[in-house]
């Protein structure tokens, strides 16, 4: 071989050479921006939904504030419409904020204890007296107190009046509040302790 080929074989393997680490360059130069790129793409995407708050339910923090009220609740006293009442209570929560409520009324009426010493029958007669009376509620809390609405009402009290509405508010540590409606009757008050197991 001369030398004019020499130089040209030089020259062909020094082009080919060449152009395969310039092709080998360019490509790891592409593939080093495509993972720069990549990477704030990457860290651009979480802080964005970092920004973004999370709207705030406000029964949730309605229900962390006032606590779970679940579990059963017992209350008895004088109700001018259905004379010595005895309420029992069980609350259940679900969803925070969302109660469920199982409601046994039971009152016996002033007249009828009155009379009983009169009736020879006594007992029959307070028996007869005795209106019990139970509902299943469902409600949510509502400005610090549990509103619950009669789904399904089981009997009536002796002037045809069933529980329609009943609110339940925290009092103290170991109380609630009860208060409650009974459509076009008067409804009532009165306040209630946890049953005991």
């Amino acid at each position: 071989m001369n030398i004019k080929t020499k130089k040209a074989l030089f020259v062909c393997a020094a082009i080919v050479i060449g152009s395969y680490v310039v092709r080998s360059f360019v490509t790891s130069y592409r593939q080093m921006i495509y993972a720069r790129q990549q990477a704030v793409t990457q860290r651009a995407k979480p802080s964005a939904m970092a920004t973004v708050p999370k709207p705030i339910d406000p029964l949730v923090t309605d229900a962390e504030a006032m606590g779970n009220l679940s579990g059963a609740w017992e209350g008895r006293g004088n109700n001018p419409a259905r004379g010595m009442c005895n309420l029992h209570l069980e609350l259940k929560q679900g969803d925070p904020g969302h109660y469920t409520g199982y409601s046994r009324f039971a009152c016996i009426s002033m007249g009828s204890m009155l009379d009983a010493p009169k009736n020879a029958n006594t007992m029959l007669s307070l028996m007869q007296s005795i209106t019990p009376d139970a509902a299943i509620l469902t409600g949510v809390i509502e400005k610090g107190a549990i509103q619950l609405h009669t789904n399904k009402a089981i009997g009536t009290d002796m002037n045809g009046c069933a529980l329609t509405d009943l609110t339940i508010t925290p009092f103290g540590a170991a109380a609630v509040a009860a208060e409650w409606k009974e459509g076009t009757c008067q409804g009532g008050n009165m306040m209630m302790q946890r049953a005991a197991r």
